[in-house]
């Protein structure tokens, strides 16, 4: 390090740092922030800006005060500057460059606030009301659901009792699609929702402008019996698999008993206007689920009170 005492040495050292820090900021990968590329290239400056004071005010001639712990005259001098340099830098580092404000003083020193931790605090709220929204309104969309069946089932009940030309039956995909745009109303959220059958799957690649890496990638999640989710087109869509429990398969040795042999209907959720969460599909399943539930206990009290109605 005896170089650095002499002009010269320090005037390379600067230099040196300064061709590192800014081939740091062009090598790829780029693995650090951009504020901490900016970092890394102000104290390269910062340390040239060290070096042109140093030598220009020539300050290891100044005559400071001697030193108890045997360091030689020129080497003290160059160390009190470093260490008074780095402090102006680092305060330059924290107050501008990573825009940090002070927030406290205290026995521990000053306490600082940084913009980047501001900002994830802030997403961190706004994802937490958000799942609040979610549990609110799955909440509020289950609830209703029993109250839902009973309307249907005096409704079906009466016109079977009627005899009249009047519908005796349940659309089952159009009801699962109405459910979810329940949750979504009560989520106000203007997310819509479309069904289809596993033998349509391509019309998702055309109906929604996917290219050929995309729509690969979708059908490979929903063989794994995953979500496929992209927030980068026009209609952002989260697309999934959903077993269910009463709509009729093609294949007639499927059977609720054995689920997970049966061709899954594919749910695909889009918006123009909101980004889409992954972790809503098991929300939407689950409200699926529970009406479903609901609707093969409702078929089975209307088969038994027509049965009962014709023994009397």
């Amino acid at each position: 390090m005896i170089f650095l005492f002499r002009p010269i040495g320090l005037y390379i050292f600067a230099v040196v740092f300064i061709i590192y820090s800014f081939v740091l900021w062009f090598l790829p990968p780029l693995t650090k922030t951009k504020k901490r590329r900016i970092r890394t290239c102000f104290f390269s400056l910062w340390t040239l800006v060290f070096a042109v004071y140093y030598n220009t005010c020539k300050v290891s001639k100044l005559n400071y005060s001697t030193n108890n712990l045997g360091i030689p005259q020129n080497q003290w001098i160059f160390i009190i500057n470093v260490a008074a340099f780095s402090v102006i830098g680092l305060l330059i580092d924290a107050l501008i460059i990573f825009s940090r404000g002070i927030k406290s003083f205290g026995k521990d020193g000053i306490g600082l606030t940084d913009e980047e931790d501001e900002v994830v605090i802030k997403d961190q709220n706004n994802l937490i009301e958000l799942y609040e929204k979610i549990i609110a309104a799955e909440y509020e969309t289950i609830r209703i659901i029993p109250q839902y069946f009973e309307n249907i089932k005096g409704e079906l009940i009466n016109n079977v009792l009627s005899d009249t030309e009047k519908d005796t039956f349940v659309d089952t995909t159009h009801e699962l699609v109405k459910i979810t745009e329940t949750y979504f109303k009560k989520k106000n959220s203007k997310i819509q929702i479309g069904i289809l059958e596993q033998k349509y799957i391509n019309k998702i690649k055309s109906d929604y402008g996917l290219n050929f890496v995309e729509f690969s990638l979708l059908k490979s999640k929903l063989k794994e019996k995953s979500g496929y989710i992209n927030n980068f087109k026009k209609n952002k869509i989260l697309v999934f698999p959903y077993f269910s429990l009463t709509t009729v398969s093609n294949d007639t040795s499927n059977s609720n008993e054995n689920i997970d042999t049966q061709k899954p209907l594919i749910i695909i959720l889009y918006s123009e206007t909101e980004d889409l969460l992954i972790k809503e599909q098991y929300t939407i399943i689950n409200i699926l689920r529970v009406f479903e539930t609901n609707l093969q206990k409702t078929v089975s009290e209307i088969i038994n009170e027509l049965n009962l109605e014709e023994v009397e």
